[in-house]
């Protein structure tokens, strides 16, 4: 099982790490063999078949035919990477790049995965701030109404919070969580 993998830059500044399937590894014809050969006469056998040998796939050979057997649209150029130079953090995979042989982050498309995930969080929150406006208004209880309201508008807000636009890297991002 080969420990590398396939990144690929794409046009579009994103990456696409590829994982080679280990199920698709080759062996290799080295030696065809021979067959056995025969006396013409007397149909016996003269000398045995030699069996084909084969050798396994190498690493290179392995990665180069997955490369050229699944041409990416839209690729720039393609590296290989051994494992461990890919970050283990996935939270923010869509927003990653690879430029100079290192990953990094583009930082609009994180702030965007960032407030994603804040919306995510927040929906059942303004499900019951939702209730609580209805049944407050039932009651005649303005004042709590009121608060209810405030309290849904600050959740509506919490992706326009200015520290998420203010992050400069992603550590800077997670810290963000204004809910």
């Amino acid at each position: 099982m080969t420990t590398k993998r396939i990144v690929i830059p794409r046009s579009d500044g994103g990456v696409t790490v590829r994982i080679p399937c280990p199920q698709d590894r080759r062996q290799i014809l080295v030696d065809p063999g021979k067959p056995a050969t025969f006396d013409e006469t007397t149909g016996k056998q003269t000398k045995p078949a030699v069996p084909p040998t084969y050798r396994d796939e190498t690493d290179d050979e392995f990665l180069a035919r997955v490369i050229a057997r699944n041409p990416k649209e839209g690729a720039v150029d393609h590296v290989i990477v051994e494992v461990s130079d890919i970050p283990t953090e996935k939270t923010y995979r869509g927003a990653w790049t690879f430029s100079g042989g290192k990953f990094g982050h583009d930082m609009k498309k994180a702030k965007e995965i960032h407030r994603e995930k804040i919306r995510e969080a927040r929906a059942p929150l303004l499900q019951a701030q939702d209730v609580e406006v209805s049944k407050a208004l039932a009651q005649g209880d303005t004042g709590k109404a009121t608060t209810a309201e405030a309290a849904r508008q600050r959740l509506r807000d919490a992706t326009k919070h200015p520290s998420i636009e203010s992050a400069k890297t992603i550590e800077e991002l997670k810290d963000v969580w204004p809910l």
